[in-house]
């Protein structure tokens, strides 16, 4: 259970809140806030992996010095599958693409279709136009995976709707290749829906139109990636708009909130320390709307900007022109 947490914790590199751990980790329901939290410190126990926050929140202990990875130093694959089915324990991979991208650019393309242990549904057929006839030359799954996972390396895994693609290939890594899928995970819909808000559906056909992106043969793994890259490419320029620089941030953003129009710069409280002391946020008539006591100031800054919140929290983003601190 400690290691299904840790997990989790992954995810949100600005913290994750007790409650939050309980209810989705831990399927707890009706228990009080008090129980829920030493419940959770409990299991965790003295593990130096992870940190909790006086408010709660339980963030990864960065063991290298919580140095964050700006977007522009990061490499980002593409991924989309086609499968038997959408039941990741009983279907199976038919089709990977993938594309690399890095600054903005993609530098280069992976595709391979995969003989399944199995018939391909007619239905899936009908859909992608892959029968058993198209992969009957097709490597087998441990080939194909292997090739995919020299391909993917230590990348961020990028997808449209990604816990789709990243379940079926985590299951298997694990199964024909004997290795944990790893690789952090962005999902370009979750993004979307935080930076355009204004689009109403967000499947790639009504994604590759709003944008204008030229359609292909869809549902074919290799093209459907080619679109999601062409998505991934407007994303990393809106996040640039936005001041969102590092990997963690836009990981923060898209399990976060969604308030982005900050009326202060990023680039203040990416220069905190990572000590302790306190943390102070003025409107703009330099009035004290919000203080807490943080145990790193960076982190815990950041935690709270990115943080999915209230309407308490909310009001405080949308008021806050000045943020400040007093280190210990």
């Amino acid at each position: 259970m400690k290691n299904k947490i840790i997990d989790i914790v992954k995810k949100y590199p600005y913290g994750i809140h007790y409650s939050e751990i309980a209810r989705d980790v831990l399927k707890l329901k009706n228990v009080n806030k008090q129980r829920c939290r030493k419940i959770v410190k409990d299991i965790i126990g003295d593990d130096i992996l992870l940190k909790e926050n006086q408010e709660g929140y339980w963030r990864l202990v960065d063991e290298r010095g919580s140095k964050e990875r700006l977007i522009s130093d990061t490499v980002f694959v593409i991924v989309d599958i086609e499968t038997t089915g959408g039941n990741p324990s009983k279907c199976h991979i038919i089709e990977i693409g993938a594309c690399k991208i890095f600054r903005g650019e993609v530098i280069s393309r992976f595709a391979t279709l995969i003989k399944p242990p199995q018939s391909i549904p007619n239905f899936i057929t009908f859909l992608t136009g892959i029968d058993d006839k198209l992969v009957s030359s097709a490597p087998k799954p441990q080939e194909a995976l292997y090739k995919f996972s020299d391909y993917l390396n230590d990348a961020v895994f990028v997808a449209h709707n990604a816990n789709f693609d990243f379940k079926f290939i985590e299951r298997d890594f694990k199964r024909y290749l004997r290795k944990k899928l790893e690789n952090i995970q962005i999902c370009t819909i979750k993004l979307l829906r935080k930076l355009f808000p204004q689009i109403r559906f967000y499947n790639l056909d009504t994604i590759s139109s709003y944008f204008e992106i030229p359609h292909y043969t869809r549902h074919r793994a290799e093209d459907d990636v080619w679109i999601t890259a062409e998505v991934f490419k407007i994303i990393l320029n809106k996040l640039a708009e936005k001041n969102i620089s590092t990997l963690e941030e836009m990981m923060a953003l898209q399990v976060g909130g969604s308030f982005l129009e900050f009326n202060f710069d990023l680039n203040i409280i990416r220069n905190f320390p990572q000590v302790c002391g306190f943390l102070e946020i003025k409107d703009k008539d330099d009035k004290l709307i919000y203080r807490t006591y943080c145990e790193n100031l960076r982190q815990d800054t950041m935690n709270f900007i990115f943080r999915k919140g209230g309407k308490r929290h909310n009001q405080i983003l949308s008021n806050a022109y000045s943020i400040e601190i007093q280190p210990d």
